[in-house]
């Protein structure tokens, strides 16, 4: 006779349904063995026959081959020659002039290879906004904005960058001024009559 924990097991083992097989190579696996024979894991392989999808294929796709730039007579990454250089993968993508990374004597001519090149002349002097920028100590975006906004190149160059509070009280001054120019102009001319 059984003990009753024996029947229990006995139960148990009968009811218990077989692991289901599935073909692999020719023969008819369980999960647990098709993940020992490939190295994936059991729930991967599981997702994978769920899904309907080929069991001996990579586990990931191989993605886009990483763009390479000419640089000091090498092909590299990127990350490459940020990691060459020292300099951080926003400067690096910054140099970046076609198909090759500029450094130091090539760098001035960056400004002249961009497609957006526009050059300024102010007293007897060209140079791109950039330039300017760089000379004055107001940023390319706002020396951009201004011409594009179309102000006078003198007046872009020459007006000093104010915050929004600081243009109001500057407009405001500027018109009590005109006013105040104007009331001088009709009395100096209702003087000569």
């Amino acid at each position: 006779m059984l003990t009753e924990g024996e029947r229990g097991y006995v139960r148990y083992m009968l009811a218990k349904k077989p692991a289901r097989r599935h073909p692999y190579r020719g023969k008819w696996m369980t999960v647990a063995e098709i993940a020992a024979a490939t190295g994936m894991s059991e729930r991967t392989i599981q997702r994978r026959i769920q899904a309907g999808v080929d069991l001996d294929m990579p586990r990931r796709k191989p993605g886009p081959q990483r763009r390479r730039y000419e640089f000091r007579e090498c092909s590299l990454s990127i990350k490459e020659i940020a990691a060459l250089t020292g300099w951080s993968i926003t400067k690096t993508r910054s140099r970046i002039s076609g198909t090759s990374v500029l450094e130091g004597d090539d760098m001035h001519m960056t400004d002249l290879l961009k497609d957006n090149l526009v050059l300024l002349t102010f007293n007897k002097r060209t140079d791109t906004v950039a330039g300017w920028s760089q000379r004055l100590g107001i940023t390319d975006a706002t020396l951009r904005n201004r011409i594009n906004r179309g102000w006078s190149i003198e007046r872009a160059l020459t007006e000093p960058p104010m915050r929004p509070n600081e243009r109001f009280v500057f407009k405001h001054n500027r018109r009590i001024i005109r006013r105040i120019a104007a009331s001088f102009h009709r009395q100096s001319y209702e003087a000569r009559r």
